[in-house]
């Protein structure tokens, strides 16, 4: 009997984990750094935000930390090739910026964020949609 709950425990946890894991918006999240500063090993919490989806025209990125901390933002296809870049000029806690990729062809690319001293800290994936596709599928 105890294995018999034990099972159906295991298999309502496991379905509801896979469950949450289905629902999150992948163009929102966050992130945690391991930083080593003077009060020690601190893990930074970094929330992302990538908007409007379906990406067309524009891809608005905001990267939110409760420190202030050094970024670089790139994007980049699955072969590596490097399309566009940002950095900030001053060193924050708040990030926002705007990418034009209306002239990026229609397909998978990465957005990389990386740290200080060009440290990768994250990757989010995208989907570029043609713009014209975007505008039919909305007419349905």
């Amino acid at each position: 009997m105890k294995k018999l709950f034990l099972l159906a425990f295991v298999a309502v946890f496991s379905f509801h984990s896979q469950a949450q894991k289905q629902t999150q918006d992948p163009n929102r999240g966050n992130f945690y750094v391991v930083k080593n500063t003077s009060k020690g090993t601190e893990r930074i919490n970094v929330n992302f935000v990538l908007q409007p989806a379906p990406f067309t025209d524009l891809l608005h990125v905001d990267l939110n930390t409760p420190n202030p901390m050094a970024m670089t933002v790139k994007i980049i296809d699955a072969a590596g090739t490097l399309y566009m870049a940002w950095t900030p000029t001053q060193v924050s806690s708040a990030y926002e910026h705007q990418f034009d990729i209306a002239n990026l062809k229609p397909g998978k690319y990465k957005l990389e964020i990386l740290g200080d001293a060009n440290n990768k800290l994250h990757t989010v994936n995208f989907e570029k949609q043609n713009a014209t596709t975007q505008q039919n599928s909305n007419s349905k």
